[in-house]
């Protein structure tokens, strides 16, 4: 039996098609129906399904030295 059919006629399941972990923020198909949910308490539609997001991996060398929406560390404060 799943958690949905274990907590009853009240329960929801919301399926993220892909794999991982702590999906709130995969796509906005995740993030919306949890935020709707935490915000307002509404349930998702009943068998609301969100398609996989496919990341590619970006070579480290490829990456920005630094990125503006995070401050850099300090040091010898």
């Amino acid at each position: 039996m799943n958690a949905a059919g274990q907590i009853g006629g009240e329960a929801r399941l919301l399926t993220y098609e892909g794999w991982g972990h702590s999906i709130h923020n995969r796509r906005a198909c995740t993030r919306d129906a949890f935020d709707r949910y935490l915000i307002e308490q509404a349930l998702p539609a009943p068998g609301m399904r969100c398609p996989a997001v496919f990341y590619t991996r970006t070579p480290t060398s490829e990456l920005p030295a630094s990125r503006g929406d995070v401050p850099e560390p300090r040091t010898g404060v």
